[in-house]
């Protein structure tokens, strides 16, 4: 089953650019030449290790002849892809055949080219030039069928000058009439013909034929270069690939193609070529394959069709059960060879949700199947490119040399992407964060290597967007921690593993206390207090701050409302509660806070309510609305961290906020910088002259409580002030009246 994957494979790569009703590319192995080495292992370790071993022979040598056989066949399409970028730049006239003879001429007098390649229009006019080889030597043809010739096609002698010669030959032709015409109007893409029999040449050929399109979409003609199967079969036989190794290629009618041992077709004489099937071959080799299949699948159509799963439907691309068999075989390879090296690199689109939300998630398909053509024009023959689904996307990196060479990769398709996408009448840009991680001996299952990419993609995604990161031992680290912490995230969740802290916030120039605002702490059953830095990042990340944060703001609220009816916080003291950004986003927000109020019989007045900048950025209408909401009922609203985030000041001037929080980041340094003094004492009259109230965090000296002071800072909070307090402490700091109402001006 596993070299029939990988014929299967192989079928699905051609279908990049189907080989008309798709090839299949089944390869044999004999290992005849290895019966002394056999018979060694057999004494040695039994009969799995020579299964195992001529297992391995024969991917090794069936991995070099899809490499080699694929490499060939692009060839077609990458001579048509150099002419459609020429015409798109405009440096080859559509309308001009004698510059199109001219250029057609100098690419198939080229050593690695294909000997035709010509251009149909949608007028019926045609011209193609060809080298043609035989016994006694070579000479050019053009073909050419214009308004001068009327229905007739034309073929005239060509010397190397690009100067026609002699008339060779009248034919009545239409080039739309041809197979390689439609298939290119019906693919709408670079594709090959079906097969089909040239009578001029006794052969049967193939063309790869790539349409060309105005700048308002309509169609002006098709490109094409033509390829004989004796060709193919010529370039099989001059592939190493053993002793007593074989290669064939069958359609899947089951007709033959190309094979290593010899032409897969008769010429009669006076007659058209005629294709044999596989299953008659005169070949035994091949006849026996042929029976083998056709006994495990009933028809070559079947395995088509067996392979079709192994392809992504929207993009054509390789599937992740495909990518995973391929990677499989490389680490097998890299346990085989000390000299061989691949990589694997996970590409995830950044912000593509925005394309799919505002444009529609037609257009977004759109864009992914651009990607993915786009991926494709920057990888090697060697290298694989799969869809995972949604917009992530996998490469496999082989025969590199060293990780510069995935890095180097990576920064090719970050350029790539970066370009704009012209989809329908939108033009898009964006770019995409990857992971690289290097396969090597150690690695024993293909999922490992995904699971250690997907890490490094998340890290560059965090680290900076259309970024890449490199995978290494203490990102598996971190990741394995973050797993555990997840798990015991939602563990704690339910047990109510989380406490309260509330840190008191004092009026500065009275000393008086104004309220606390809440802080969660997690005492983990085994690793006792866990820092808030640790583990709201991941609740963040896993959506667990939704149903956190509506615990936090409802065990707050009763506790007010406990010390209110002990008649220990009476006005103005008020809770100060921080909502994150996801939270402030859900669309029930308002009423889950009306519940929560009315559950615990709290005034909304009793309550503050702190949103970071970040809140705001996505979706600033919405937010609007929501604040006006929350204020219309006595709610108040402070933006916390202020000045570290977008728009600061804009949102001052457009949201119905009461006050701001100066961020740590700027009280720390107060006594050191003056230009800190001086950004604070802005922040503070600029508060002032628009009515809100500013409470400066992180006070922990006198001297940034003298100069707050000083600036008119009205409230702060901080661990020269206090430290934040369990439930119990807190009360107790409520319930003394001396420090309550202390007015010293040193607190």
């Amino acid at each position: 089953m596993r070299k029939l994957s990988l014929k299967l494979l192989v079928a699905k790569v051609l279908g990049k650019v189907p080989l008309g009703t798709v090839l299949i590319v089944p390869f044999l192995v004999q290992i005849v030449g290895t019966v002394g080495l056999v018979g060694y292992l057999s004494f040695r370790s039994g009969q799995k290790a020579v299964e195992t071993l001529i297992m391995d022979l024969g991917e090794e040598v069936s991995d070099r002849i899809e490499q080699n056989v694929l490499s060939f066949l692009d060839k077609p399409h990458l001579l048509l892809q150099t002419t459609l970028g020429a015409s798109k730049s405009g440096k080859l006239n559509l309308d001009d055949f004698q510059q199109l003879q001219c250029s057609f001429l100098a690419q198939v007098q080229q050593p690695s080219s294909f000997n035709h390649l010509g251009f149909g229009n949608e007028k019926g006019e045609l011209l193609s030039v060809e080298h043609l080889e035989s016994a006694i030597g070579s000479e050019i043809v053009v073909k050419v069928k214009d308004e001068s010739t009327g229905s007739q096609r034309i073929t005239y002698g060509l010397d190397h000058q690009c100067n026609r010669t002699e008339l060779l030959k009248k034919k009545k032709y239409d080039p739309r009439s041809r197979d390689w015409y439609k298939a290119a109007v019906a693919a709408e893409k670079p594709t090959w013909s079906p097969l089909y029999r040239s009578v001029l040449h006794q052969e049967i050929e193939v063309s790869a034929s790539a349409p060309v399109y105005s700048q308002a979409g309509e169609l002006l003609g098709v490109f094409y270069s033509e390829l004989t199967l004796s060709a193919i079969t010529d370039f099989l036989d001059n592939l190493t690939i053993s002793p007593s190794g074989q290669a064939f290629i069958i359609e899947c009618s089951g007709e033959m193609v190309a094979s290593t041992l010899g032409l897969p077709f008769d010429i009669a004489q006076e007659e058209e070529p005629e294709q044999l099937e596989a299953i008659a071959s005169n070949q035994p080799l091949i006849r026996a394959t042929a029976q083998k299949l056709l006994e495990q699948f009933g028809s070559f159509n079947q395995i088509k069709e067996k392979g079709s799963f192994a392809l992504d439907p929207l993009t054509d691309l390789p599937n992740r059960a495909l990518f995973l068999e391929r990677l499989e075989q490389a680490i097998n390879r890299a346990k085989r060879r000390s000299d061989y090296l691949f990589a694997v690199l996970f590409l995830d689109c950044d912000r593509f949700k925005i394309v799919n939300d505002s444009l529609g998630h037609l257009r977004g398909d759109q864009l992914l199947i651009a990607v993915a053509r786009r991926l494709e024009s920057c990888l090697r023959s060697i290298d694989m490119l799969a869809r995972f689904g949604g917009d992530e996307f996998a490469i496999l990196l082989e025969e590199i040399e060293d990780i510069h060479d995935a890095t180097t990769a990576a920064k090719r398709f970050r350029k790539a992407l970066s370009l704009p996408f012209p989809i329908d009448r939108h033009t898009l840009f964006f770019n995409a964060s990857i992971g690289i991680v290097l396969g090597t001996k150690e690695y024993e299952h293909p999922e490992a290597l995904l699971r250690d990419a997907d890490t490094a993609m998340y890290q560059a995604k965090k680290l900076s967007q259309a970024g890449y990161q490199v995978f290494d031992s203490e990102m598996h680290a971190r990741a394995r921690r973050n797993l555990s912490l997840e798990t015991d995230l939602k563990l704690a969740m339910a047990r109510k593993d989380f406490v309260l802290y509330y840190q008191p916030l004092l009026e500065l120039t009275t000393g008086c206390l104004t309220g606390f605002e809440v802080l969660l702490r997690w005492i983990h059953p085994e690793q006792g207090l866990i820092s808030p830095v640790e583990f709201i990042p991941l609740a963040e990340e896993t959506g667990l701050i939704v149903p956190m944060g509506m615990w936090v703001l409802r065990e707050a609220c009763h506790q007010l409302q406990t010390w209110q009816n002990q008649g220990l916080a009476q006005s103005p003291v008020k809770l100060s509660v921080n909502l994150s950004a996801k939270q402030f986003l859900q669309p029930d927000l308002v009423e889950q806070i009306d519940q929560i109020l009315a559950e615990t019989q709290l005034d909304s007045s009793s309550l503050k309510l702190e949103i970071t900048e970040s809140a705001f950025a996505d979706n600033d209408r919405w937010a609007g609305k929501s604040l006006q909401r929350l204020r219309n009922r006595q709610i108040q609203l402070l933006i916390d961290d202020f000045g570290t985030g977008y728009s600061s000041l804009s949102y001052l001037h457009r949201f119905p906020v009461d006050g701001l929080k100066i961020d740590r980041s700027f009280i720390r340094p107060l006594s050191e910088d003056g230009r800190h003094l001086k950004i604070v004492q802005a922040l503070v009259s600029l508060a002032h002259h628009l009515d809100l109230s500013v409470t400066a965090e992180g006070i922990e000296t006198t001297q940034q409580l003298a100069q707050l002071r000083a600036l008119g800072c009205s409230e702060g909070q901080g661990y020269f002030l206090s430290q934040p307090l369990p439930p119990s402490e807190a009360e107790a700091f409520l319930a003394d009246e001396q420090y309550k109402y202390h007015t010293s001006p040193t607190l």
